[in-house]
């Protein structure tokens, strides 16, 4: 009796909600706001840009100009598809519902945009992206020359296969395997989705770095990289003080000339001044040069030459395309201390930084771990990338296996990337996989590092890692950021790569001790019960202080979609759902006899609790509606208003009714 007395429950209650195939309500709901949002009684579809408002034609009358303005004061629309009462003499059809109340009903009903904002569309409060006049959003949202640039993206994946490691004698292999980074040699992807790339690069913001997106922040944590990538994300800095830039020039050839095996006039004639050496040089001095009867020393030269070319192909590629820099090899001196490094924090500081550089108006390149990128946006926007699953995955591989990514053709490029900012621009909170781990952490556990807030540091390069700004991808309730954010000693964010200089007060002790750095348990917040919760006032402060949207509205080749809280009510009932089956899994299979009343109850509870909740919205949702049956929305003109019919002179009862 407990299966079908759960089974009869579940089933009632996606009946109640409206999740069954023949029940149309959740598609009726979306096409009753679409509607909405064109205009009632409009000839304009779904799919049409809409006009802007035109200014009046000589043809029209003083008398009807005079007629508008006194039914319905001059509105404008801001960047953010907001009305809002101007002193520019606008015409503007008579509103059928009339009132002062009206703009401000259209200011709050609109994704909850603030209708007083700035016509660049950037944030209200800018005093955290201070940067944003020189990001490609801005040049999008407003029409520039910069926006219709073609990001390049830089790989070396068939660079990488010229070096076969497996060729190498055991010593050389066991030496690279002790660095943690053979994960990267295999699974490195070779089509890099560059249109993903792109439009998820116009919404990075480099002062936070994170993602901002319409309903929060998100961002490539060291969680997402120890699950994607499979390397270690604890340990020491890199690069060491002995690698460190201070070294002189003559210092790095000589240590180049003694870690490579080569002559020192080998090395200057290679770098030309220049201090990098090419990947292909790399491969002609050390590929093969190991023999089973070799030496420990000879042994170290051929390993720290492929560590060096996996550097500059996979981990740390750069715009030079071809070079690595000789600096690096300081890290590589003692092989037996190159498993200590947390490569994952090297790398994830080095992307955050190529991310920023690439949000530059005028920068028409990226480069760096792109398959650390590419595998995050299908982690957890899977339908916003161009790949496939891999059915043959194994989930003790890394989570980058899970992903094919597919060849994409530059043709169209252009539309597909339109396409893909306004998908974007239309996302909520419900439509992302917040946590996509939580459900295998046996085989991919939890790292406390990932708690770390601090300087990540690469090289020469340092990148703060903020943690806070995004608990809802670690199963927490998303509060407002309370923790001050690390300020730059130098700072220049401007539209070229040339212009771009972030320099912090570096202190290498913070990263190797980061046990002492990281966020306490107030700090935290606490567990959510859906994935997607924030605090009250979160969507409040955060819409203040971002740039949600990229496309403007009179730029969209579509209306923007609307989510109300029927869509997000169906959403909790999938998580409800799960839940209970899970419940039952557990009582039916693996429990005891007497946990199984206990797991009906939990789910009876469930399943009620839920009900409840879309009955209520259910009443808002109505509520709201008759509302705003007389209330014009700010996506369209507003309606003309009906003229009164009086009394007539002809025959009939009119005219008898006006003589009584």
């Amino acid at each position: 009796m407990f299966p079908v007395f759960v089974l009869h429950y579940t089933y009632e209650i996606i009946v109640v909600l409206g999740m069954t195939k023949d029940n149309p309500m959740t598609a009726s709901e979306r096409q009753r706001r679409l509607k909405k949002n064109v205009g009632t009684g409009s000839k304009k579809q779904y799919g049409i840009k809409r006009k802007p408002l035109t200014p009046p034609s000589s043809e029209s009358t003083e008398a009807e100009s005079e007629s508008m303005s006194q039914t319905n004061p001059p509105t404008q629309e801001n960047p953010d598809g907001t009305l809002t009462q101007t002193q520019t003499e606008i015409p503007a059809e008579e509103n059928p519902s009339g009132g002062e109340n009206q703009n401000e009903e259209v200011e709050e009903s609109h994704d909850g945009i603030a209708a007083d904002g700035d016509n660049d569309g950037g944030p209200v409060d800018k005093s955290i992206l201070t940067s944003f006049s020189d990001h490609i959003a801005y040049a999008i949202w407003n029409r520039h020359e910069d926006e219709n640039r073609e990001l390049h993206t830089i790989s070396h994946w068939q660079k990488l296969r010229e070096w076969d490691l497996s060729k190498e004698v055991k010593g050389v292999q066991s030496r690279v395997k002790a660095t943690g980074l053979t994960p990267l040699i295999d699974n490195n992807y070779r089509y890099i989705d560059y249109v993903a790339i792109e439009a998820f690069v116009e919404r990075w913001q480099p002062e936070t770095n994170t993602f901002h997106l319409p309903f929060g922040e998100m961002t490539i944590t060291l969680d997402d990289v120890r699950q994607i990538l499979g390397i270690p994300i604890e340990g020491d800095c890199f690069n060491s003080n002995e690698g460190a830039k201070e070294i002189d020039p003559k210092t790095a050839v000589t240590m180049a000339s003694e870690l490579l095996g080569v002559t020192e006039d080998e090395v200057r004639e290679e770098t030309q001044d220049m201090y990098a050496v090419r990947l292909q040089w790399l491969k002609e001095k050390c590929k093969g040069r190991a023999k089973k009867d070799s030496n420990n020393k000879t042994l170290d030269i051929c390993a720290r030459g492929y560590i060096m070319f996996l550097l500059g192909c996979v981990v740390f590629p750069d715009k030079t395309k071809n070079k690595i820099s000789i600096y690096h090899l300081g890290s590589l001196k003692d092989l037996s201390k190159v498993s200590k490094i947390g490569w994952g924090m090297a790398i994830l500081a080095h992307t955050y930084r190529q991310l920023g550089l690439a949000s530059r108006a005028n920068v028409k390149w990226i480069s760096g771990c792109l398959t650390l990128v590419v595998a995050w946006i299908c982690e957890h926007f899977h339908y916003c990338a161009n790949a496939f699953q891999n059915m043959e995955y194994m989930e003790t591989q890394p989570r980058m296996c899970r992903w094919k990514p597919q060849l994409c053709s530059r043709g169209d490029y252009e539309s597909a990337l339109i396409t893909l900012r306004e998908k974007l621009d239309d996302l909520t909170e419900i439509d992302v996989c917040w946590d996509p781990y939580k459900d295998h952490r046996v085989a991919h556990p939890f790292h406390e590092v990932s708690y770390y807030c601090g300087l990540l540091i690469c090289f020469d390069i340092a990148e703060p890692h903020y943690p806070d700004r995004v608990l809802r991808q670690f199963g927490r309730v998303q509060t407002i950021p309370t923790m001050p954010m690390i300020q730059p000693s130098k700072l220049t964010r401007g539209k070229t790569a040339q212009a771009y200089k972030v320099v912090y007060s570096v202190n290498r002790w913070q990263q190797n001790n980061w046990s002492n750095h990281l966020l306490n348990e107030a700090q935290r917040s606490v567990p959510v019960k859906f994935p997607w919760e924030c605090e009250p006032n979160y969507m409040d402060w955060f819409l203040k202080i971002t740039h949600p949207f990229i496309q403007a509205p009179k730029q969209r080749t579509t209306m923007r979609k609307v989510c109300g809280a029927q869509d997000i009510a169906n959403a909790k009932l999938h998580i409800v759902v799960d839940e209970a089956l899970v419940l039952l899994d557990k009582a039916l299979l693996g429990g005891k006899e007497e946990d199984i009343p206990i797991a009906a109850r939990k789910v009876r509870d469930m399943i009620f609790d839920a009900k409840n909740e879309m009955t209520q919205n259910k009443g808002q949702e109505r509520r709201t509606k008759n509302m705003h049956d007389h209330i014009a929305t700010p996506s369209c003109s507003v309606r003309p208003q009906a003229k009164k019919k009086g009394p007539t002179k002809g025959k009939g009862p009119a005219k008898k009714k006006a003589k009584k």
